[in-house]
């Protein structure tokens, strides 16, 4: 094993492609554009919520509400968005800032995050009903050319994939801003006494979480 590449990392990589290597061996008309695009269509909002849940559990919390905020960030992507995107961009906003406000308050009040998570999945899903009261809506057509497009040799999902996961490991294993975040799961009261804003830091992990979730509503919606 390379030095650069530790165990841990090579583990999840070399599961993909085992399961991949056996999709192509029972369906070897998967080994093409389209059977690759097909299969791993739907990477692109797993890897979102994937890495938005990955944020909450590394600040030490469980949050239950992840399926009905996507629900209502793709009520918002489908029913505003197309007919008016100044209305429908300021509710995402909203949205992200209001899970932000969340983690403060779960900071503030130190209460537990599976209880009021678990509690405000209810809100999100009674606001995604009202935005959207029965199943229709429509994607912007910007964010369907992006999903629909055929880069040459490699499907959009992969490479989206990629990014996302690229992305995502500089911001929480390499920058300063995902040590502090890691820290505050570790050691709350150490991050505090070193003069860092606990409520400043869990907010942002929430409201990163919610920027996250907002993207997978928006492929969700495409």
């Amino acid at each position: 094993m390379s030095k650069y590449i530790s165990p841990r990392l090579a583990l999840p990589v070399l599961s993909l492609l085992i399961l991949v290597a056996a999709v192509f061996w029972l369906q070897p008309r998967a080994m093409s554009y389209t059977g690759v695009n097909l299969l791993f269509n739907l990477a692109v909002p797993i890897a979102l919520a994937t890495v938005a849940q990955m944020i909450i559990i590394m600040v030490n919390d469980i949050d239950l509400s992840m399926g009905a905020f996507v629900s209502l960030i793709a009520c918002i992507t489908a029913a505003i968005l197309p007919e008016n995107p100044a209305l429908g961009v300021a509710m995402l906003a909203g949205c992200v800032l209001a899970y932000a406000a969340l983690g403060a308050l779960i900071e503030i009040r130190q209460l537990p995050a599976i209880v009021v998570t678990l509690g405000m999945s209810f809100v999100w899903s009674g606001a995604a009903v009202l935005v959207l009261p029965s199943p229709g809506g429509t994607a912007p057509g910007w964010l369907a050319a992006i999903m629909k497009s055929k880069p040459p040799l490699v499907p959009m999902a992969i490479i989206a994939s990629v990014l996302i996961a690229g992305t995502a490991h500089l911001l929480i294993m390499r920058s300063g801003f995902g040590t502090k975040l890691r820290a505050l799961g570790g050691n709350a009261r150490a991050v505090a006494r070193s003069g860092r804003s606990t409520v400043m830091l869990r907010a942002s992990a929430y409201g990163l979480a919610g920027f996250s979730r907002c993207s997978r509503g928006w492929r969700w919606s495409g």
